[in-house]
This record gives C-alpha cells, structure tokens and sequence, in this order.
C-alpha cells in the first residue's frame, strides 16, 4: 500500500470511530455499556472512537447493533432517512 492508501485508510477509520463516538453520545450510552454489549473492552471501544485501531469487521457489526443502527451507516456519511428527531434515521447533531 502506497502512502496515499494508507493516509485514506487511516481517515476512514478515523471517520467511522467519530460516526461511533457521534451515535453512541446521542444514544446516551457510555463506552463501558457499548462494551459490554458488544463483548469488546472499554479500551477498544475508546481506540476504535479515536481512530487508533484497525479493527475487526465483526467488531463494527457488534457495534451497529448495540446501537441499532444499519451497518453501513458507519461506513458512510449517508443516512438511512430523514425521520426527524430518531438518531437511527440520521438526524444526528453536526
């Protein structure tokens, strides 16, 4: 991987650890709750909002169900719809 590949990968990540820490805020949970509903630890869960980890796919499916969202919007800046006031459906504080 080139370093152009590598700055792009480390920016998604960082993205997609920022849609977590953005939803699991709005959801009003704490790290420590996500963690124990996903099976990972509180570290990883705060390396994974940080951008810190390559993590597991798995992981990123624990998570979008502990907080009940579709999966792909942790990949992408798309949201699901535009029902007003559900943070599932995307309105999520900017």
């Amino acid at each position: 991987m080139d370093q152009e590949q590598t700055d792009r990968v480390v920016r998604e990540r960082i993205a997609i650890g920022g849609r977590v820490r953005t939803l699991r805020t709005w959801r009003n949970v704490r790290a420590e709750a996500l963690a124990e509903q996903t099976g990972l630890s509180r570290k990883t869960i705060y390396r994974i909002e940080l951008g810190q980890f390559s993590t597991r796919v798995d992981h990123i499916i624990a998570i979008a169900l502990a907080l009940k969202v579709p999966i792909t919007w942790l990949f992408t800046d798309d949201r699901p719809s535009e029902r007003e006031g559900d943070p599932a459906a995307g309105e999520l504080p900017a």
